[in-house]
């Protein structure tokens, strides 16, 4: 909006048909910049699942490892 009003002086000097299509292009502008954004923000929450899925999968072998070694910890302190 700031840039809009920095330009009003400039486009009143200029015919009326040319003031509006300065504006209608910086809405364009503004209008790409923000599916742009949300494109940009869907990829990130893409990759975030693929990372917690990933993490999540880590983390059960992680759990498995242990448990396994807990167990065989019992296991040997049972042996005579």
């Amino acid at each position: 909006m700031e840039e809009i009003t920095s330009l009003l002086p400039i486009a009143s000097i200029l015919p009326l048909p040319t003031q509006f299509l300065l504006v209608k292009n910086f809405q364009q502008e503004n209008r790409n910049s923000r599916t742009t954004r949300t494109r940009t923000t869907r990829l990130l929450a893409r990759n975030d699942k693929s990372i917690m899925r990933r993490w999540k999968e880590e983390r059960s072998i992680k759990t498995k490892v242990l448990s396994t070694c807990n167990n065989d910890e019992q296991t040997l302190s049972q042996l005579p």
